[in-house]
């Protein structure tokens, strides 16, 4: 259930930035040609993640995710 999941996935325990950067060096290590906008992307979302980590790192982002992506499920069902 997603109850306990709670709390797994504050922004003080996931580091999402990490994972992605450790994917462009991953690509710059192989020289893999890679679209500008992905780079920034990346930058982008480590910007983010580390300014709501400094603002609140105990804001669980699957308690927040959760109903948004609910919505979006029953919509992309209803437009079948």
């Amino acid at each position: 259930s997603h109850a306990s999941l709670r709390g797994e996935f504050t922004l003080s325990r996931l580091d999402v930035g990490k994972v992605l950067l450790d994917v462009l060096s991953a690509v710059r290590d192989h020289r893999v040609m890679i679209e500008a906008n992905y780079t920034t992307l990346v930058t982008s979302i480590c910007i983010l993640e580390g300014l709501g980590r400094q603002l609140d790192p105990d804001l669980d982002l699957f308690t927040l995710a959760l109903p948004i992506l609910a919505k979006q499920a029953v919509s992309d069902l209803l437009r079948r």
